[in-house]
């Protein structure tokens, strides 16, 4: 399932914000308007792994590769490719925290 919260003001980042300043926010706002696209299971077989064996040496990456590459697709949401890393540096700043206190975790 993919949740499309596009047309809203405050874009949900579980990764980044923490879930109650989320929710205080989502919930300040006087419309909300979602998107669910509902998508079939998507079941890991032999031939994912083969046709995609580019996409990752373990087959949880190349699994992993695949159901982002759907739920993009099937919503027309872009992709992300920010690593995780520069997200955290983000949060830090957020937090007035400084970046070798990120470097540290």
């Amino acid at each position: 399932m993919v949740i499309d919260l596009r047309d809203n003001s405050v874009c949900p980042a579980f990764d980044v914000i923490h879930v109650i300043p989320l929710v205080i926010m989502e919930l300040s706002q006087f419309r909300h308007k979602m998107t669910v696209y509902h998508l079939p299971l998507i079941v890991a077989t032999d031939y994912l792994f083969k046709k995609h064996s580019d996409k990752g040496k373990e087959k949880w990456e190349i699994y992993a590769w695949a159901v982002r590459d759907i739920m993009s697709k099937a919503s027309g949401l872009e992709k992300n490719d920010q690593p995780y890393r520069e997200k955290l540096v983000y949060e830090a700043g957020l937090h007035g925290l400084s970046l070798e206190a990120v470097k540290e975790a």
